[in-house]
């Protein structure tokens, strides 16, 4: 039983904490994300994907069409563009509104996890370990853009609670089916946690010696799987492989070597440098789990447990086997980070020093060390006080024994990553913001009435203008004589990788159909967005 509390947890204290996360996301709305997550990122979807994905809900409010091109966002998450579209009709067609519906998820997703720890934690430890989940840095840096990984930490997290219901409701698992399902169709990447939430369902029919959840679960995703089919799939069942070809070239390895290579260089180590201690805990606990479930003798993990493990592996050993894989294809396995320590205090135990497998994540734990240890590590950002806070950290959360510290292992593993990502919010962020893509975008309102762009940082330069835009990428969309077909006035490239957008389309011959001419150059990233003015040439 939980104990009770006096604390006015409901009424005062859970708005504070969702106050709180708020006011790490909110300020400096026009502000480009902070230096820092380029870093961490490598790739401009933290710059431009906030149009990309919002691009047939903007047509629609603006034109009367969803589909004006090949770039159709539908096919990637329906749910999202309808949101956005919802958005848009209430709040009109602005970045504000985009990032303001992001937000909105992450605060949902803060509420969700506070209330997956309300199940077995009383209100003062479940709000004490909410609290690094709520302020962690990078988490909430990427609420504040338009990204698909928001939407799908989310139902992420509502999938997983409603997992928690339907042990004590047996007709919740039709629901936990839909959000599975759902939680897959946010971004096909995600498939993965759809089978992971599958293999908890599983186990825990098995454990209970029932078949009806898994019954339950396979109805409710199949009959969501049907309606995406019906309505989104058969519809666009063309444009499908055009996705699958694109994303297939850019992601999946060509020989063994390239797949070892990205086996043994995960992105992920690189947020683990930032906020340690959630990784350190996730290993400890998966090794814990593992330990359980090879003692026959010992009662088996709990099936909530299992599928928190389960969480954990599917988006780290999918994104192992991908070339590309910045780091906001991670975000929905960060709540999963911040949840093993209190399940690791539910668990209650550890086993002696000589266990093996603390000593096995100790080893795991080996490939995170050099980043801690070593410059140019992102982690050296922090001043040396925290840093040797750290350091000595590690041994008590590692080998002291659990029962007699777990409410001062909670108090350490809330404190110190809240210090950490307080500190990079206002070093990296707050005192020392940036506003290129505004600048660019004040630029792109200046164009003449009816203008018509191309380029794929188009739909976010030019979302709060009344212009038509268009994305392209060779093998991707719009790459077939997008001159011709769009008769674009203007052109926007990204003047990085080596000039890859301009490349394609000279290689194409593309751009012996029109005359350019360069305007000017925007700073954005690392990098410049040129602008130029398109001019067809006579026959």
């Amino acid at each position: 039983m939980i104990e009770k509390s006096s604390l006015p947890w409901s009424k005062i204290l859970v708005p504070l904490l969702l106050l709180l996360a708020l006011s790490v996301r909110a300020p400096l709305p026009k502000a480009d994300p902070p230096v820092l997550l380029p870093s961490l990122s490598g790739s401009a979807g933290i710059y431009f994907d906030e149009g990309i994905y919002s691009h047939n809900a903007r047509n629609r409010i603006l034109f009367g069409q969803w589909v004006t091109d090949d770039w159709n966002p539908l096919l990637y998450n329906a749910v999202l563009t309808g949101a956005y579209y919802g958005a848009f009709r209430l709040f009109g067609v602005s970045m504000a509104t985009v990032k303001g519906l992001n937000i909105l998820f992450g605060l949902l997703s803060v509420f969700l996890f506070l209330r997956i720890l309300r199940r077995f934690l009383p209100p003062s430890d479940s709000l004490l370990l909410t609290l690094p989940f709520a302020l962690d840095f990078c988490f909430a840096m990427y609420n504040r853009l338009g990204l698909l990984e928001n939407f799908s930490s989310l139902i992420f997290l509502l999938t997983f609670l409603l997992f928690l219901e339907a042990k004590r409701r047996e007709s919740l698992f039709f629901a936990v089916g839909v959000c599975a399902a759902l939680a897959g169709l946010s971004k096909y990447l995600f498939l993965s946690f759809a089978l992971a939430t599958l293999l908890s369902v599983l186990y825990h029919s098995f454990r209970q010696h029932r078949l009806r959840p898994l019954l339950l679960f396979l109805a409710g995703a199949f009959s969501l799987f049907l309606l995406w089919s019906l309505l989104v799939y058969l519809p666009f069942r063309e444009s499908f492989s055009r996705i699958g070809h694109g994303w297939g070239v850019l992601s999946l390895p060509r020989t063994s070597a390239q797949l070892l290579g990205n086996l043994f260089h995960q992105p992920l180590a690189r947020y683990l440098a930032l906020v340690p201690l959630p990784g350190v805990i996730s290993l400890l606990f998966l090794a814990t789990t593992l330990r359980r479930l090879f003692r026959p003798k010992r009662l088996l993990p709990e099936g909530e447990t299992i599928f928190l493990a389960l969480w954990v592996l599917a988006i780290v050993l999918e994104m192992a086997l991908l070339n590309y894989r910045p780091l906001r294809y991670y975000l929905p396995l960060f709540p999963a980070l911040y949840l093993t320590l209190p399940f690791l205090l539910k668990e209650k135990g550890r086993g002696s020093f000589w266990d093996p497998f603390l000593w096995l994540s100790l080893l795991l734990l080996s490939g995170l060390l050099p980043l801690l240890l070593t410059p140019p590590s992102a982690f050296f950002l922090f001043p040396s006080p925290l840093r040797w806070a750290l350091y000595l950290s590690l041994p008590l959360v590692l080998l002291l024994p659990l029962e007699p510290f777990q409410r001062r292992l909670g108090i350490l593993f809330s404190l110190l990553p809240v210090a950490f990502s307080l500190f990079l919010f206002l070093n990296h962020f707050l005192l020392h913001p940036t506003y290129s893509l505004e600048r660019a975008s004040l630029a792109i309102k200046s164009l003449p009435p009816g203008s018509v762009i191309l380029g794929q940082e188009a739909p976010r330069l030019a979302l709060e203008t009344p212009f038509r835009t268009y994305m392209a990428y060779d093998g991707w969309f719009n790459d077939r004589a997008p001159f011709s077909r769009f008769k674009p006035t203007h052109l926007l490239v990204l003047d990085k990788f080596g000039g890859a957008e301009m490349a394609w389309m000279e290689r194409r011959g593309y751009l012996k159909e029109v005359r350019l001419k360069k305007l000017r150059a925007f700073p954005v990233w690392d990098s410049t967005v040129s602008l130029y003015r398109v001019d067809p040439l006579k026959p």
